[in-house]
Parts: C-alpha cells; structure tokens; sequence
C-alpha cells in the first residue's frame, strides 16, 4: 500500500532534508506532537554521555588495551552480551592496566547503554555485575542525573515514542556518529 505525505517546499529549507523516510506521516506525527510541547532537550537530563572511543585515539586504544578470554581483572561488555543476558561464559575480559586506562568507560549497573552499529538504536540497561565493568566498542553509555530516573528513560526509549526518536536520528545521520548528535537531537 502506498504511503505520502504532502509537504510544502518552504519546510524543506527549514529541515534541510530532501529524503522519503523523513517525511513519513508517523514520522512527521511524532516530531509535531514533540515540537508542540514545551519539552527540554534530552541532553538536560545526562549527566555523563560516554563511549570507548572518548579514550582516545584508535591507535592509543590498540596500545594500551587488549581482549582477553580469559577471566582477568575486569569484564568488557559487548553488544552480543547484552542480547543473550549472558555475562560470564564466552565473553571478554581486560587487565587493570586497561580498565584504568578506559577511566572514561567505566560501568556500573543501571545505565543505559545504546548500540552503535548493527541494530543500530538497540537500547539496554545494564544490569549491575559486583565487578569491574567496562564499555565495549560500538555502544554510547548514559547516567542521568538526579532530575529523571534511568529507568523512566530507559523506558521512554522502549515506548513507541522513543523507538520513533531514536529511529528518525538514525535516519537522519545513517547511524550515530558523534556523541553530540544524541544530546541535540531528542
């Protein structure tokens, strides 16, 4: 069945986008019903918004971390960990000298942990593990702060709503690239 919408051109310079997918009825729907509201951006409501990477460089991170099968001194969570909520059988691990070194990434229980790449806007909340955790490649981690509870935004990205916001910033950039995106977009 075919599905338009009917758009006037002097909204596409205010959009600067000219692809299909935007412009879908539901998706139009949910960003009118947002923008009619007088909400606060989501970036208000983080108080720390992380990944690997903001460790450092590629090439540093190669140097100072390696994944290790073995049981060490800390667990690297990764994104198929999370699918199959299994935390101690096939999984990686990294030596203190790198989970010091990731002081950026590391994991507590209780945040919201976002896929990157693959099924790319998957969000989880990470389960807490009584022992050191740290973020693995390909996830965004979020603590929030005192005003919103994790779990309402946890369950906010879980609700129709959330899903669609986290879709249309998708298409919107084909996947996420930078940190900055999240907090401007939704």
């Amino acid at each position: 069945m075919a599905v338009w919408s009917e758009i006037n051109v002097s909204s596409l310079a205010e959009v600067r986008r000219f692809d299909a997918d935007f412009f879908k009825p539901e998706y139009l729907n949910v960003d009118r019903k947002i923008k009619s509201g007088n909400f606060e951006k989501l970036g208000s409501f983080i108080a720390t918004l992380t990944d690997y990477h903001a460790n450092g460089s590629y090439e540093t991170l190669k140097s100072h971390v390696s994944l290790l099968d073995n049981p060490d001194f800390a667990y690297m969570v990764r994104t198929a960990d999370l699918e199959e909520e299994q935390f101690s059988e096939g999984v990686k691990y990294i030596s203190e000298h790198a989970y010091e070194y990731l002081s950026k990434s590391k994991v507590f229980g209780g945040e919201i942990l976002i896929n990157k790449i693959g099924s790319a806007g998957k969000v989880y909340l990470m389960p807490e593990l009584n022992r050191p955790v740290s973020l693995g490649m390909n996830l965004f981690l979020i603590r929030t702060s005192k005003e919103i509870s994790t779990f309402f935004l946890y369950a906010y990205f879980q609700s129709f709503y959330g899903k669609k916001a986290l879709k249309n910033m998708l298409l919107e950039r084909f996947r996420l690239p930078s940190q900055r995106m999240l907090l401007g977009v939704c």
